[in-house]
């Protein structure tokens, strides 16, 4: 009607020839507007989409109702349909939003999943009728599976124990130590140790495990009286790791220059001469290897010193279930071991088996973490350790049952007398 009244007037004023010219000029304009108008529209409707879709990808359950859940189902775009290639008509906007944001991904009009590609098997190719959606097999509740044991005997890891592990800022994850070391060049380096404890030490003691805190270390007994012919565990520590002694023990040798001073050491003056030497608290590293008690003289220390690694010489001639060590039960109950008069003259009788001092670890809460076969076991206190990753005993078996030395003789008493069932007596004194 608007137009109608348009040409009439115009038609009064310019005469009947300008009525078509004039029309023509009028709808162009109103035409030209009309597009404008639908243009705006299109880029409102465009942005509208597109800031939805950007909010839609960082949902941390991802898109729609398919694979994921979340998002806006009511949304053609973002929802994800239960069958892909079941896809409604769209618009030519909707359509340019799909490949302009995120092309390849949302279904498009064809009707074809948009991950589908021409080289691409229909979906019937790959999914049997026996394959079940998400929603079947999982559930809001389910629980993380179970992580696989690193070796047959092993338990399973409870996955809360892993979820603790990775809450752990900074720890060591003892049971996947034991998993990569025999893999990696250090299970093998030898340079000053009988066996390969330097690889160990630094393995142990590198930024990717442990790392040092003051690199101060005790070690007894020594087995020199100089570190440049020493074939002890502190050598390397000392010679390419940056270490220094805070005290050296031996019963024959005596060395002031590198703090080696010459003591009998015993379970019952072990504490008092840390002491004396002012050794530190938490120093990185102790070495316990005597020969005898060496597992009495490590729950001595520790019950009051707490250096983050331990290393005790132990008894590879025992079996994995044996829990036999050197010690002896007087009159009164007491384990006579502070009092011994054994000299080990290279027999199989010294030191006590493995499972042993793994029990007298778990008592003083440390973690075995390592064994260089027939020599030392390695432990490191358990507030370093990630949480649920101590290896059970059974991981250690390879390092026990290896004959080492010439039988004993009974050539300074009765082995009886001179040996003790320890997991018996941690039984029995269990504030010990």
């Amino acid at each position: 009607m608007l137009m109608q009244k348009l040409v009439v007037i115009v038609s009064i004023w310019r005469g009947p020839a300008s009525v078509e010219s004039a029309f023509l000029q009028e709808s162009a304009k109103l035409g030209l507007e009309s597009e404008r108008s639908h243009e705006r529209l299109a880029m409102d409707e465009e942005q509208t989409l597109a800031n939805t879709y950007t909010k839609s990808r960082f949902m941390p359950k991802g898109w729609g109702n398919g694979p994921g859940g979340g998002g806006d189902q009511s949304d053609p775009i973002l929802s994800w349909p239960d069958d892909p290639h079941k896809v409604g008509p769209v618009t030519p906007t909707q359509d340019r939003i799909r490949q302009t944001v995120h092309p390849g991904v949302l279904p498009s009009p064809s009707g074809k999943a948009a991950y589908e590609t021409p080289t691409m098997q229909p979906r019937a190719a790959y999914e049997t009728p026996t394959m079940q959606p998400r929603a079947a097999y999982e559930t809001p509740t389910m629980q993380p599976r179970a992580v696989k044991p690193l070796w047959p005997d092993a338990p399973d890891i409870k996955p809360q124990a892993v979820n603790l592990r990775k809450k752990a800022a900074k720890c060591f994850d003892a049971s996947q130590f034991l998993v990569d070391f025999p893999k990696s060049k250090n299970s093998v380096f030898k340079k000053f140790s009988q066996g390969n404890q330097d690889g160990v030490m630094r393995s142990l003691f590198s930024p990717e495990y442990l790392g040092t805190t003051n690199k101060g270390f005790v070690e007894f007994g020594f087995p020199d009286s100089t570190f440049s012919t020493s074939y002890g565990n502190g050598r390397q520590l000392i010679s390419d790791m940056g270490f220094h002694p805070e005290l050296l023990l031996d019963g024959s040798f005596e060395n002031p220059d590198i703090k080696l001073h010459k003591h009998f050491v015993t379970a019952e003056n072990i504490v008092g001469l840390f002491e004396k030497y002012n050794v530190s608290k938490e120093s990185d590293y102790v070495s316990v290897d005597i020969d005898s008690c060496d597992i009495w003289l490590f729950m001595a220390i520790t019950k009051k010193f707490r250096p983050r690694v331990v290393t005790v010489e132990y008894n590879s001639n025992y079996g994995i279930d044996s829990y036999q060590t050197m010690g002896g039960i007087d009159n009164n109950g007491k384990q006579t071991c502070s009092k011994f008069d054994y000299t080990w003259k290279g027999a199989s009788l010294f030191g006590g088996s493995l499972s042993a001092i793994y029990l007298a670890a778990q008592r003083r809460e440390y973690t075995m973490v390592y064994a260089s076969p027939s020599l030392d076991t390695f432990m490191v206190r358990n507030d370093l350790i990630c949480p649920g990753t101590a290896p059970p005993l059974g991981a250690f078996k390879y390092a026990t049952d290896l004959p080492l030395h010439r039988p004993y003789a009974d050539e300074q008493g009765p082995r009886n007398t001179l040996e003790m069932d320890f997991k018996t007596w941690l039984a029995q004194n269990p504030n010990a």
